[in-house]
């Protein structure tokens, strides 16, 4: 998936997702605001009016543009997957850690 890291390359109607733990959010971008431009006007799955989207977090977290392609969804979830290992991991070695 195509790493997104600013908001000028999105146009109207273009799809962007994030992975955290086994969550993803996936939003549409719709415009810039027009009062202030740090920040953009996204709708969420459900096409509500997601709360204003602080353009640098494109930079800070990792967002991609989305089609919603089979490629693109098994990869989500394996993101998804990686995420879950890694807190079964860190959880395994601090119950190593408390029965030493």
């Amino acid at each position: 998936m195509e790493r997104i890291t600013n908001v000028n390359q999105l146009k109207r109607g273009d799809m962007i997702v994030s992975v955290k733990g086994d969550i993803i959010t996936t939003l549409e971008f719709r415009e810039i605001h027009p009062h202030n431009d740090a920040y953009s006007v996204m709708l969420n799955e459900t096409y509500d009016g997601a709360p204003k989207f602080y353009n640098k977090r494109l930079e800070e977290e990792e967002w991609y543009l989305y089609t919603g392609g089979k490629e693109q969804r098994k990869e989500l979830c394996q993101k998804v997957i990686n995420n879950l290992n890694k807190s079964i991991s860190y959880y395994q070695s601090r119950i190593k850690k408390l029965e030493e």
